[in-house]
């Protein structure tokens, strides 16, 4: 007796998903594969081999919003610390690191 089951064994992920949906671009970006199949396609991935791509740097917008702009403005300082007028100097100076601060010590005009 042969039991027809709905799981679909022996298949590559890619293969599971259904002919119209299939596209040849999964190979260079998984998030084209339904999430479900992401995880095993990327395992199968690895076992043949393959180099699997790093994820697309986030969108200019997304790194705009506040709470980015104030993390990444942290993070910039946790080396050395920033004056309050520091990104108005940094326009228009050159900075370099003193003291643990980072201070204008000359113009950038011609």
């Amino acid at each position: 007796q042969v039991v027809q089951t709905n799981v679909r064994q022996g298949k590559l992920a890619s293969q599971q998903v259904p002919r119209h949906m299939r596209r040849r671009a999964v190979s260079h970006d998984v998030r084209r594969l339904p999430r479900r199949l992401r995880a095993k396609y990327l395992r199968e991935k690895a076992q043949g081999g393959g180099d699997v791509p790093a994820g697309k740097r986030p969108s200019r917008k997304f790194r705009r919003r506040a709470s980015n702009l104030l993390a990444e403005y942290n993070r910039r300082q946790r080396n050395h610390f920033w004056m309050e007028t520091h990104i108005w100097h940094a326009k228009r100076f050159h900075m370099f690191e003193k003291w643990g601060y980072k201070i204008p010590e000359f113009p950038n005009d011609k």
